[in-house]
């Protein structure tokens, strides 16, 4: 996999294996990255999670696009190795990248607050599960206001993620696409009312 555009344009990094890790392809990030952009047109300053990082290829591309930094939540062991070895050697420390070794679900701070969420959770992981870890991300201040949400999951879960969110009023479905048998729905966080 190579990193698609900013600063470490062109950067080879590693992928973990397929049997633990779905990593998301060039041509999916650079669409995904596409559609941040005309969602958040300016990534300098921002703050990112990216909650299931395998590879880190999310979070090491809003990175090179100007993200001040990214926190990168990985449980499996296998995956967190390979993320390591992508930072170092990209160079990017603690400065711009931090590792949390844990399962986002059951972490009650996440290190924010971020701008920008990317979530990649493994297919089988139900919608509403991802809605309730955004909802207590934004009850406990971990979301900016106006945060943009990028959530990967099988095309086939795609009316599954809109339901989900359909009468939450704190994360409006902004868009969902399709790139083979992978979907992509994007929320805007406007608030949490107490």
């Amino acid at each position: 996999m190579r990193i698609v555009a900013g600063e470490l344009k062109g950067r080879v990094i590693s992928s973990p294996s397929e049997s633990t890790t779905r990593p998301t392809t060039d041509r999916v990030r650079e669409s995904i990255f596409s559609s941040v952009y005309s969602r958040l047109p300016e990534l300098d300053e921002v703050r990112v999670l990216d909650a299931f990082a395998g590879s880190g290829a999310l979070g090491i591309e809003a990175i090179s696009r100007g993200a001040k930094e990214c926190v990168f939540f990985e449980r499996d062991h296998a995956a967190r190795r390979v993320l390591e070895s992508n930072l170092k050697s990209l160079g990017l420390g603690a400065g711009r990248a931090q590792i949390r070794p844990l399962d986002v679900f059951e972490c009650a701070q996440l290190g924010g607050p971020f701008k920008l969420v990317l979530l990649d959770p493994p297919y089988a992981c139900d919608a509403g599960e991802v809605r309730g870890l955004l909802y207590r991300a934004a009850q406990s201040g971990e979301l900016d206001e106006a945060c943009v949400v990028v959530y990967e999951h099988a095309i086939a879960n795609k009316q599954e993620v809109a339901d989900a969110f359909a009468d939450d009023a704190a994360f409006a479905l902004t868009g969902q696409k399709k790139y083979g048998k992978i979907g992509v729905s994007y929320f805007r966080y406007s608030g949490c009312e107490d």
